[in-house]
């Protein structure tokens, strides 16, 4: 536990995240399914390792091996789901065996998962990410799995849209709120507070970007030549953009869409507030944003974008 403890005390932020897994498991409550949800880089993921970590047995020498091979990245014990296809789902396959006809996730389900006693572990744990992502007949079949627990199984979901869990899944998990530290209390490992602002001061958006500063410096660098240029410069602005989201999308392996994407959020986040930005730039960048995932070709949206920028800062002058 001692070493639980610490670990938990060097995560970023989740004040009250941590405080909440603190007492549950201080009180060796038997809970059989967390749900943790709250904004990107939050902290969920690690902190749903450390959950997994002690529903596997850390602490007792009895399972170590099940933690050491978790921490490894291999353990037989762990289940994690995430969504597949185009579409990004997490299918009924996911959780119960379906049509062998469906390829689109050929894992072993949930509930199929829960069917075989711990290997070396003190309890199988299943890790859903984007929960959110479940169609109908997932969720409809998660049910009966989180209403009638097996006493070996336990599951971990999370979800950066709590909303969009139905009542009948959340009334059966402790809902574990993940908040984003604030300005003040956020861990920036960087001097300049515009890489706060950009990662919205999520941690785990943080040691991205301190980890990766080279590409991600190319957001910051773009948005000081953009709070400066002359409408002759929109093409140019243009062409050197598709260049800051080529760089993402080799960078963090995305396809260009997210890519482009994520680029545009970036550049939003980082002028948000800046009293150089005139205001209507964020309703711009927000329209150009839902064009892209849209997936209106990225020229024609980056041409605009950036030809309305330039010209809207030019005519507050």
């Amino acid at each position: 536990m001692e070493s639980m403890e610490l670990r938990l005390a060097t995560l970023p932020g989740l004040k009250r995240a941590k405080e909440t897994v603190r007492r549950f498991i201080a009180s060796e409550s038997p809970v059989h399914a967390v749900l943790l949800y709250g904004a990107e880089g939050a902290g969920k993921s690690a902190l749903a390792n450390e959950i997994t970590r002690y529903w596997l047995g850390v602490g007792n020498d009895r399972y170590q091996k099940a933690v050491d091979a978790f921490d490894r990245g291999n353990s037989a014990d762990v289940l994690r789901l995430t969504p597949v296809g185009p579409s990004s789902i997490i299918k009924l396959a996911h959780i119960t065996e379906v049509d062998p006809a469906d390829k689109e996730y050929t894992g072993t389900p949930l509930r199929t998962f829960f069917r075989t006693l711990p290997i070396v572990a003190k309890n199988r744990v299943v890790i859903m990410h984007d929960a959110h992502r479940m169609n109908d007949a997932a969720r409809n079949s998660l049910l009966k799995p989180l209403e009638e627990p097996s006493e070996h199984g336990k599951i971990l979901l999370m979800t950066t849209s709590i909303s969009s869990i139905t009542p009948t899944i959340r009334s059966r998990c402790l809902a574990i709120a993940c908040d984003l530290p604030s300005p003040e209390e956020a861990e920036n490992p960087f001097e300049d507070e515009r890489w706060g602002k950009m990662a919205g001061y999520a941690p785990a958006i943080l040691q991205r970007f301190a980890a990766n500063q080279e590409v991600y410096g190319t957001v910051v660098s773009f948005a000081d030549h953009l709070l400066i240029a002359k409408p002759s410069h929109a093409i140019a602005l243009s062409e050197k953009f598709r260049e800051v989201a080529k760089g993402l999308e080799d960078s963090e392996k995305l396809n260009a869409r997210a890519a482009n994407a994520l680029a545009i959020q970036l550049l939003a986040q980082l002028l948000y507030g800046d009293e150089r930005a005139p205001a209507e730039w964020l309703h711009k960048l927000i329209r150009a944003h839902r064009m892209i995932l849209g997936n209106v070709n990225s020229g024609i949206v980056f041409d605009a974008l950036f030809s309305g920028l330039v010209l809207s800062r030019s005519r507050a002058r």
